[in-house]
């Protein structure tokens, strides 16, 4: 489904860049960084992790700490 990016405003988890050979993007840093605790932001940056967001309320997670 194409959805705009703005409209994903709720938490669905973490990605592991890194078992992808990917890299987190500069969006998703800043996007974890204003929605969710700068603790977050700085793992996510240390560890390559993504923080996963979606439009659909009924698929959103309670938030928690990446590991």
């Amino acid at each position: 489904k194409d959805v705009e990016e703005s409209d994903r405003i709720y938490f669905l988890g973490w990605r592991d860049n890194t078992l992808r050979n990917e890299n987190v993007s500069p969006e998703n840093l800043k996007k974890t960084k204003v929605l969710l605790e700068r603790s977050a932001y700085e793992r996510c940056k240390l560890k390559n992790i993504s923080s996963r967001w979606t439009d659909d309320f009924k698929l959103a997670k309670d938030y928690y700490p990446p590991d």
